[in-house]
């Protein structure tokens, strides 16, 4: 906490995707998980990627709504 910043990096192997939200329904302890660590100050980025046959590559952020 004091001297290194935390992040989790949440990667949709997909395009064009407008946000990303846990599933509360399905995965509570998910989302349960994420809310807590972003309250303990833990940053959370998203990104979407192109997939291609033998690669992935990252293409832009996501906007999270946790």
């Amino acid at each position: 906490k004091e001297v290194y910043g935390a992040y989790i990096v949440l990667v949709v192997q997909m395009e064009n995707v407008r946000y990303f939200a846990p599933n509360t329904k399905t995965h509570k302890a998910f989302a349960k998980a994420l809310k807590r660590a972003e309250k303990a100050g833990v940053g959370i980025v998203c990104v979407d990627c192109i997939v291609k046959r033998d690669e992935i590559t990252v293409n832009n952020f996501v906007e999270t709504k946790i």
